[in-house]
């Protein structure tokens, strides 16, 4: 059984172990560590490699964003993925699965046993469809829609719609693990990476952790505490879910994993107002591109003539155009601070490799602690304050228990499973 928790940092999955039982009984018992996550770390890519043990230049997944050759914009889904997950390898052997929420597996796929498609689609996806009415009518949650809006509104309510959806994701899943057959399950929980994202880590961190001692957040007033004991409940819901996880496999694997970490980011670079500010997006004549999803990193594309449908860079301009962009990236600096802002750059086919699927960008950067790239928002400066106050960070973790194997990469999670169910990685 996998069971995905995404964005949990390593530290915060040690500190729950000192407040819960189940976990701090397998961190006990089990091996457990830092999680090295793709590049780029974000949810898609990294499920992905996850369940394929491949890179994402061999499954061609690079964000939730797809970005076609005629600049058409599209979440991706899972026909994207040119690598077999673990589901369909198993399926060949004889046998058995069941998965829930796995993004960006949707809509959900001929599987045996069962499949409910995963985020960021929010539609209901049930496979097989006869099981689709037991799921509704458990009360099944894809996700909670509108979530950063809702939390500048009113953490509270959002907080118990987080709640209340990973509530029905258990529900459902001991319904499916009880009444269907299956060698392997996997499921994927949103809440720690939505929690992450818009509270404080500290806050996130520190659970309730203070209650029954003289501590500052024993005087928070009630709404602060409030938001504590909501945290609080969502680890405890999927504590006492591992507990009964355990029962279920007996002496099988269990392996908790997630696809990233999360970190402070205040501070946003703005690459598509530093793109134009440069002169290359232009209305009549854009020459490159950051198509990716907010995150520490970000993903360029050249409008290349006889790759894009109205391709404006001749190839022979390709490598020197990369090279001005890369030179450009590379010399930034914070006005405020003097720090430089972008910590890393690769190419596309050197990180991905010259045959990679799916239109890889041709050029990927990496930006420093702190900040965060924003290809959305278009104004006047180059940084500003961030959206939100933390962003991925690459190293994630992961738990094994049932059987003896440290692991540094999130691919040979793929591996792992295979090896323990006596099948060739």
């Amino acid at each position: 059984m996998l069971i995905g928790v995404e964005g949990l940092p390593h530290r915060l999955l040690e500190a729950l172990g000192e407040r819960l039982p189940t976990l701090g009984s397998l961190l006990e018992e089990g091996c457990s560590g830092c999680l090295r996550s793709t590049i780029p770390y974000t949810t898609a890519p990294a499920w992905t490699s996850m369940v394929t043990g491949v890179d994402p230049g061999l499954h061609g997944i690079y964000d939730f964003l797809h970005l076609d050759r005629e600049h058409n914009l599209r979440v991706v889904r899972g026909s994207d993925c040119r690598a077999k997950p673990l589901w369909r390898h198993l399926r060949e052997k004889g046998l058995r699965s069941i998965i829930i929420n796995v993004p960006p597996f949707y809509p959900a796929e001929d599987v045996d046993s069962a499949m409910i498609g995963g985020s960021p689609h929010h539609r209901l996806s049930v496979y097989p469809p006869s099981l689709e009415d037991e799921v509704r009518r458990r009360g099944y949650i894809t996700d909670v829609e509108n979530l950063a809006e809702k939390m500048r509104m009113n953490r509270l309510s959002v907080l118990e719609e987080l709640l209340k959806a990973e509530e029905r994701r258990i529900e459902v899943a001991e319904y499916l693990l009880s009444h269907l057959p299956w060698s392997f399950s996997m499921i994927v929980f949103n809440f720690p990476d939505r929690l992450l994202h818009h509270l404080s880590i500290s806050t996130v961190e520190a659970l309730e952790a203070s209650r029954g001692h003289s501590t500052l957040l024993d005087r928070l007033l009630r709404r602060g505490r409030r938001i504590l004991r909501f945290i609080g409940d969502m680890f405890r819901v999927l504590d006492e879910f591992l507990s009964r996880c355990l029962k279920h496999i007996g002496r099988g694997l269990l392996i908790i994993a997630s696809d990233h970490g999360m970190t402070r980011r205040p501070k946003a670079f703005l690459i598509n107002s530093w793109l134009r500010e440069e002169g290359y997006i232009d209305h009549e004549r854009t020459r490159a591109l950051c198509y990716s999803t907010v995150m520490p990193l970000g993903l360029i594309r050249l409008n290349l003539e006889g790759r894009e449908r109205s391709g404006v860079v001749p190839r022979w301009g390709y490598e020197n155009l990369l090279d001005e962009i890369e030179s450009g990236l590379r010399s930034l600096r914070d006005d405020e601070s003097g720090e430089r802002i972008i910590r890393r750059i690769w190419r596309g086919d050197e990180l991905y490799g010259p045959e990679a699927m799916n239109d890889p960008p041709d050029l990927v950067f990496e930006v420093g602690e702190g900040y965060t790239v924003d290809p959305w928002r278009l104004e006047g400066e180059k940084i500003a304050d961030a959206s939100r106050p933390n962003d991925h960070e690459r190293c994630g973790a992961f738990l094994i228990h049932g059987y003896e194997r440290h692991i540094r990469a999130i691919e040979e999670i793929h591996d792992v499973i295979l090896e323990f169910l006596g099948l060739e990685p």
